[in-house]
C-alpha cells in the first residue's frame, strides 16, 4: 500500500477514534479503503455511515462505486438509486447507472439480454444529459449505445454533438467512422464519410491503429486495392501482431487472386489468437477455408490443399465444439490420403512422412468424435509407416484413457517419453 494512504487510514481512524458517531469520517475511510483496493473494509465503513445516518447519500453513492469496482454491477445499481432517492439531481449516480448498464450490454453473450441492458443504458444516459447537457462522456457514452443498439442516426448526432463540444475529441472521430462503415454496406457513399472521419482521428491521434487498418478496410469495401494493402502493411509495420491489419491485408490479396498470400495471412491469424478473439477467429478460419477450395480448384496437386483444408476444419472444430467441421476435417484428410495412395510412390520417404501425418491428423480426428475404434485403426496405421512416433504413441494413450484402460495408456506414454529423451 502507499505509504501516505497508509498515514492518511492511520488518521482518518484516529479521528473515528475521537467521534465515531462522525457519518463524514467513516465514509472518508471507506473512500481510503476503496483507493488501497480493500474492497469489503471500505464497504463496511460506508455501511457505518449509512447506519448514524441513513440519509448520507454520499455513502450511499461510494458504496456503489466499490461494488462497480467489485463487479457486483447490481449491487452497484441499487446503491446509486438509493442514493437518488436522497438526492435526485445526483447526476454521477445517473452516469454510474447507464455505464453500468453499457458495461453489462457489452459482457453479455445472450443477445436478447444485451439489447435489454442497452436499451436500460440509453434511458439513463439521456437523463444524465438532461441534468447536465455539456456533459461530453454522457454524450459519447449514449452514441456508443445508440452503435450498439444499431439505432445509427443517433449515434451520429450525439458524436457530432461530442466533436462541436470538443473538436480535438479523436475518439469521437473515430466511433463517427465505425458508424459510417455499418452504413456503408447499403450505400457504398458512406465508406467516403468513414475515411474522412478515420484520417482525421489519426491526425489527432497518430497512434489510433485501429483507425489505420479501417481506412485500409474501407479503401478495400470501395475497391482501391493497392490502397487497402499499403494502409494495411503500415500498420504491421508498426505492430506486427495486429490481428485485424492481417485479416484485411489477407482479404487484399483473395481480391487480387493471391490466394497463397491470402492463406498466409489468414493462417497468421489463427496462429496468434487461437481463440482469445472468437468473431476473428471464425471468420479467419472460413477465409482459410475459401482460400484453400479456391485453390484446390486450380491444381492437379490437390493432396497438400485438401490436408491443410482439413487441419482449418479441425481446428474450427476444436475451438468451437463443433462435431460437425471435424467431420469435414475427416473427408478433406481422406480426400488428400486418396490422392496420395492413387499418385504417389508409397515407397516413397517423403510420401511415407505425408501417409503418417495424415494417418496421426484422422486418429486425432476420430478421437475428438470419440470414435475410438477408428482412432485406434489410424494410428496403427502410422505406427506401420514409423513404429517410434512420439506424437502416435501419445494419441494411442489418450485412446486407451478413453477406453478406460489405464494400464495401457500409461505404458504408451511411458514408451513416448523414452523414445523423447533418447532423441535427445
Amino acid at each position: 500500500m502507499d505509504q501516505l494512504l497508509e498515514q492518511t487510514i492511520e488518521k482518518l481512524e484516529m479521528l473515528i477514534a475521537e467521534e465515531p458517531h462522525a457519518p463524514e469520517h467513516h465514509k472518508d475511510l471507506g473512500n481510503a479503503f476503496h483507493s488501497s483496493r480493500a474492497y469489503d473494509l471500505a464497504l463496511e465503513e460506508f455501511r457505518t455511515a449509512l447506519h448514524i445516518d441513513p440519509n448520507y447519500y454520499k455513502a450511499q453513492y461510494n458504496m456503489g462505486n466499490t461494488c462497480f469496482a467489485m463487479e457486483r454491477y447490481e449491487e452497484a445499481i441499487i446503491c446509486w438509486q438509493k442514493a437518488l432517492i436522497i438526492e435526485s439531481k445526483l447526476e454521477h449516480a445517473i452516469y454510474n447507472i447507464a455505464f453500468t448498464y453499457f458495461t453489462m450490454g457489452t459482457s453479455c453473450q445472450n443477445t436478447e439480454m444485451a439489447r435489454h441492458y442497452f436499451d436500460d443504458a440509453a434511458l439513463e444516459f439521456q437523463k444524465a444529459i438532461t441534468l447536465r447537457p455539456d456533459n461530453i462522456d454522457s454524450h459519447l457514452h449514449l452514441g456508443l449505445t445508440w452503435y450498439e443498439l444499431e439505432c445509427y442516426d443517433q449515434a451520429v448526432e450525439e458524436y457530432n454533438k461530442v466533436i462541436e463540444a470538443d473538436p480535438e475529441h479523436s475518439y469521437a472521430y473515430y466511433n463517427l467512422g465505425n458508424v459510417f462503415y455499418e452504413l456503408g454496406e447499403k450505400n457504398h457513399d458512406q465508406y467516403r464519410d468513414a475515411l474522412t472521419a478515420f484520417k482525421t482521428a489519426i491526425r489527432l491521434n497518430p497512434e489510433d491503429d485501429k483507425s489505420h487498418n479501417n481506412i485500409a478496410d474501407c479503401y478495400l469495401r470501395l475497391g482501391q486495392v493497392d490502397m487497402a494493402r499499403k494502409e494495411a502493411q503500415k500498420v504491421l509495420e508498426i505492430f506486427a501482431d495486429y490481428l485485424p491489419a492481417h485479416c484485411t491485408l489477407g482479404e487484399t490479396y483473395a481480391a487480387d487472386d493471391k490466394h497463397p498470400e491470402a492463406i498466409q495471412e489468414f493462417k497468421r491469424i489463427l496462429e496468434l489468437d487461437p481463440e482469445e478473439n472468437h468473431v476473428l477467429h471464425k471468420y479467419a478460419a472460413r477465409k482459410l477455408i475459401e482460400e484453400y477450395n479456391r485453390l484446390i480448384t486450380k491444381t492437379s496437386d490437390s493432396a497438400p490443399l485438401h490436408y491443410e483444408l482439413g487441419l482449418a476444419y479441425k481446428d474450427l472444430g476444436i475451438a468451437y465444439k463443433d462435431t460437425a467441421y471435424l467431420h469435414k476435417a475427416e473427408d478433406e484428410f481422406r480426400r488428400a490420403m486418396n490422392h496420395f495412395e492413387e499418385n504417389s510412390d508409397r515407397t516413397s520417404p517423403e510420401v511415407k512422412v505425408k501417409m503418417l501425418k495424415l494417418h496421426i491428423e484422422l486418429g486425432e480426428t476420430y478421437l475428438l468424435l470419440n470414435n475410438l475404434d477408428f482412432a485406434l485403426m489410424e494410428i496403427e496405421s502410422a505406427l506401420v509407416h514409423d513404429s517410434y512416433s512420439i506424437e502416435a504413441h501419445c494419441i494411442l494413450g489418450e485412446i486407451y484413457v478413453k477406453a478406460g484402460d489405464s494400464e495401457l495408456a500409461s505404458g504408451q506414454f511411458i514408451y513416448a517419453k523414452n523414445v523423447m529423451l533418447h532423441r535427445h
